[in-house]
């Protein structure tokens, strides 16, 4: 049986309450082995309807029992961090591109670095101690959509040693490019690491002249490229006619799994 727990963890960095939902693997009590952990940001969309802000979850549990039981993919523990209305200041390093504030409505940002700091420095210490991981960088993994590919990107450039696979979902390289795009420039990502990059022809539906899909298009290109001439060899970006949605995303997961096995992706 898969269980998973929904606990909080006090942030002293973040000086806040951070919700936490660990998904453990099947028999997990049974085993007694390590597992690897993929850590995933606006946890309260991956699991459960229910929570999910938009009324559709990632479907994360109902993957990962399908895979796990054909013996398609390893089981891991995955640790979806809840996201709440400070989302888009904790999900980028620095404030939003000044030529977005009236689509925002206000100026959003600036503390994604305590959060990455916060994910690596207290939470992960915190997991390893809870349960049986596999605490090394080979067994470290992290992935988020939207916004939190974006701090997902950031996590792995400022924190290479730390984080093995980025999952880069949709990304919204738009919310501030250029700091972002010399951040991920001047990191030290490498060969060994390997890193998702998903994308949908449709994120801004709708989109009458189709220039707003394209910017996430062009951003998810623009990301890989970069990447490459990092010389990240395990590199996959995969286009699909899909929507800025977790409906999307729960498909894409699916390819993500085999990634990171090692798998065939469609």
């Amino acid at each position: 049986m898969r269980e998973l727990i929904i606990t909080n963890k006090h942030s002293n960095l973040l000086d806040k309450e951070m919700t936490i939902r660990i998904l453990l693997p099947n028999q997990y009590q049974e085993l007694k082995k390590s597992f690897p952990v993929l850590y995933m940001h606006d946890g309260q969309n991956l699991f459960d309807d229910q929570t999910a802000t938009y009324g559709y979850s990632w479907q994360i549990k109902k993957t990962m029992d399908s895979m796990v039981s054909k013996r398609e993919i390893k089981d891991m523990i995955i640790v979806g961090i809840d996201s709440d209305d400070t989302r888009l200041d904790l999900y980028s390093p620095w404030k939003n591109d000044p030529k977005h504030n009236e689509k925002l409505n206000k100026t959003y940002g600036g503390l994604g670095d305590l959060y990455v700091d916060f994910l690596v420095l207290e939470l992960k210490p915190w997991i390893d101690d809870m349960y049986r991981t596999l605490k090394d960088m080979k067994h470290t993994y992290i992935a988020g959509s939207s916004m939190g590919s974006y701090i997902s990107l950031y996590a792995i450039s400022k924190y290479p040693d730390i984080f093995n696979v980025a999952g880069l979902f949709s990304t919204s390289l738009w919310f501030h490019e250029l700091p972002m795009i010399d951040y991920v420039k001047s990191s030290f990502l490498s060969p060994h690491h390997r890193i998702f990059i998903s994308v949908g022809t449709m994120e801004a539906n709708p989109d009458p002249d189709h220039s707003s899909n394209l910017v996430y298009v062009k951003g998810s290109k623009k990301i890989a490229a970069i990447l490459s001439d990092l010389g990240v060899k395990h590199l996959k970006l995969l286009i699909q006619n899909e929507k800025h949605h977790e409906q999307a995303w729960s498909h894409q997961f699916v390819d993500f799994l085999k990634f990171i096995n090692q798998l065939p992706v469609r």
